[in-house]
């Protein structure tokens, strides 16, 4: 799938003509109500001061020069939705503090009561290109992903130029750089997965499991009966447990092998699960990493860090330098 297969001639305005990022938003909009994905509809915590239109200076992205983003929800949605705004002159961004109400083109925005007319103000931010982004879930990692192929595009040479130069929408979907520039599909649990390097059986002596742990720089080992499969693992906190407190606190016999350390439910994800729901696992259970399995075996470990890279990480597309 191209990129402007994110994007379709009605989701377009080129020109726009709105003279503030607000205006610029109504204006898509207005297309978005008009029955490209009725029913359903943005929302904006800004709707309560000025409408959805209403824009705050956090929701917005700055992508480039001239280019900016803002991602809100698309009830009813099961992937993103773009919108493109190409102004022939610059619109008005809202600067910190404020909240931009938006409205019809060519509405000016509020000044404040208390603002000197006297005292010289720097001029306000500006951008030529705006991207609204519908996302089914705005503070989920499609919203990142998304994000991340937006600012690669208008990081690609002549691309910027090229938009600002369009006059049309037919003239933004004929542009080359929409149809070569491939976002990626949707992360699996396969690209996060660290391939097991170590593992251990019940009866590995202590000595050799601890000496391993601190060569390698190992956090965890898993623990694995005969056919491979999860019997436990050993974290570095339950080694230092046993030798340390344990043993002198309940006067049991210092542990021998793996099998008197190890934490014997542990908790497991098997490799056809989706990343997004993984990441959420580790999150509310405040766990490090989590074993991978597939048909019972142990294939793998898959860590925050991976999860983050595979989430976030977007491969180099077709053409692009």
């Amino acid at each position: 799938m191209a990129l402007y297969d994110w994007l379709s001639r009605d989701r377009i305005r080129c020109p726009a003509s709105g003279d503030t990022l607000g205006a610029v938003l109504a204006e898509l909009l207005a297309a978005h109500r008009g029955g490209s994905l009725a029913p359903s509809s943005p929302t904006s915590g800004g709707e309560g001061a000025g409408g959805p239109e209403a824009v705050r200076a956090e929701e917005v992205v700055r992508l480039a020069d001239a280019t900016v983003a803002v991602v809100r929800e698309g009830r009813g949605i099961d992937r993103p939705v773009v919108y493109l705004g190409v102004s022939a002159a610059p619109f008005a961004l809202p600067v910190e503090g404020d909240s931009e109400v938006g409205g019809a083109p060519g509405s000016p925005t509020p000044a404040s009561p208390t603002e000197s007319t006297s005292a010289p103000s720097a001029a306000p931010p500006t951008a030529r290109v705006a991207f609204l982004v519908l996302v089914p879930d705005p503070s989920g990692p499609v919203r990142i992903r998304v994000l991340s192929e937006l600012r690669r595009l208008v990081a690609r040479e002549g691309v910027m130029e090229d938009l600002l130069a369009a006059a049309s929408p037919e003239a933004v979907l004929a542009l080359p750089a929409l149809g070569d520039h491939v976002p990626p599909s949707e992360p699996t649990l396969s690209d996060a997965i660290r391939p097991l390097r170590y593992r251990v059986f019940p009866e590995t002596p202590l000595s050799e499991l601890v000496d391993l742990m601190v060569r390698r720089s190992l956090h965890a080992v898993p623990v694995v009966g005969e056919e491979h499969e999860v019997l436990g693992i050993v974290t570095t906190g339950d080694v230092l447990g046993h030798l340390v407190d344990g043993p002198r606190s309940s006067g049991a016999e210092r542990p021998r092998a793996a099998r008197d350390v190890m934490t014997r439910a542990v908790l497991c994800v098997s490799e056809g699960q989706a990343l997004a729901e993984v990441a959420r696992l580790m999150v509310s259970r405040d766990v490090e990493q989590l074993p991978v399995v597939r048909d019972g075996q142990l294939v793998g470990f898959v860590t925050r860090d991976s999860v983050l890279h595979s989430l976030f990480t977007t491969p180099e597309a077709p053409g692009s330098d």
